[in-house]
């Protein structure tokens, strides 16, 4: 794997998934920067949970990193769109890492139990999680909770109902994130109407029925 990356056992304690290793390892150079970043805020935070502010002095950091500013900017970049870091400045001479909120925790794991009622495609928590990037946050909190599930609901209808032509079944992350995903399953869009089949036929015989 990584190089002259050394391992403390104690950062078992935090339990790093083998697979993470394996995202990082796959991205080179910057896995490797974001790697040595998340090892120590995750040794940093041990106990304590998620959702912290972390400050710690920019000399001290790249002492034990090895890595300059330029490096943990990119680094930290990487993390931000995994979903491990929610955002990065520098002031005052210190390195400022908000991590991810256990809320946003709570609301992946009300959708993915939504997602996993309506039977499309059963995934684990964890694999959602690591699968989760930042563009997936972003259209999250863009639509709010009750819409995501929402079109969770009106997309397992149409992919599993007779009278809609559209079939294809996405992963969750797929859904979310496609262009052509969620946003087109919302409400607002009316996808029970626009997926059903022969709705054309029924909108001219509609307007054949008013205008005679």
């Amino acid at each position: 794997m990584f190089d002259g990356v050394y391992l403390n056992p104690e950062f078992n304690i935090v339990g790093m998934s083998v697979s993470r290793f394996e995202e990082y390892d796959n991205r080179g150079n910057l896995g490797r920067y974001a790697l040595l970043i998340h090892l120590y805020l995750m040794y940093y935070t041990v106990g304590m949970g998620k959702g912290h502010k972390i400050k710690v002095d920019s000399s001290y950091f790249q002492l034990h990193t090895g890595l300059n500013c330029n490096q943990i900017k990119a680094g930290v970049g990487l993390l931000v769109d995994m979903g491990v870091v929610d955002s990065f400045e520098v002031t005052e001479g210190r390195y400022v890492f908000n991590t991810i909120s256990s809320s946003v925790d709570q609301v992946l794991i009300e959708i993915l139990d939504c997602w996993n009622a309506e039977k499309i495609q059963q995934h684990k928590i964890e694999v959602f999680v690591r699968r989760v990037k930042k563009k997936h946050r972003d259209i999250i909190k863009e639509i709010g909770l009750d819409a995501v599930k929402k079109a969770i609901r009106n997309y397992a209808s149409v992919v599993k109902g007779e009278e809609y032509f559209f079939n294809y079944r996405w992963s969750l992350w797929e859904f979310i994130g496609r262009e052509n995903g969620i946003l087109n399953f919302v409400d607002e869009m009316e996808p029970l109407v626009r997926y059903r089949k022969n709705k054309t036929e029924e909108k001219e015989q509609t307007v054949e029925d008013i205008y005679g």
